[in-house]
């Protein structure tokens, strides 16, 4: 071993440490007494102090009418799926919609549009954003 080291071998544990007795009977009554004694835990950090609640004042909803902008109005449902797809990835605020497909009847033929529900001004502002893709801006009443 390099000087200032102790020859240690880790197949053999040095004897002085080794205990190859079973424990006494004094020794086995002191662990059976300590076993016995029923100590409390004591914390090691101090219990945080309780800070005053105050009653939580109850929200008052603001009834905003939900009006319904119509986006589309085609034939075909998988038409006016795909237009919602493709509106819908041009406009990233429009993306976070889900959009409301309703059939309905027109002069003998079914037509399938497509609507989004929100407030009256926040529709207005999706009407000024997509002005060039919109033929019109039909908001009405939530049905």
């Amino acid at each position: 071993a390099p000087q200032g080291f102790k020859e240690v071998s880790y197949d053999y544990p040095p004897s002085e440490t080794v205990r190859t007795s079973a424990i006494s009977a004094e020794e086995r009554a002191k662990i059976l007494e300590w076993s016995r004694q029923k100590s409390e835990p004591q914390p090691l950090v101090a219990a945080p102090a309780e800070t005053p609640k105050k009653p939580i004042a109850a929200k008052r909803s603001v009834d905003k009418p939900v009006q319904m902008l119509q986006l589309s109005s085609f034939e075909t449902l998988p038409a006016a799926q795909s237009y919602w797809a493709e509106l819908s990835a041009k406009d990233a605020e429009l993306a976070l919609y889900a959009p409301i497909y309703r059939e309905v009847s027109v002069n003998g033929k079914q037509r399938y549009r497509t609507y989004i529900a929100d407030t009256a001004a926040r529709l207005r502002r999706f009407c000024a954003r997509l002005a060039e893709d919109l033929k019109s801006c039909l908001i009405r009443e939530r049905e």
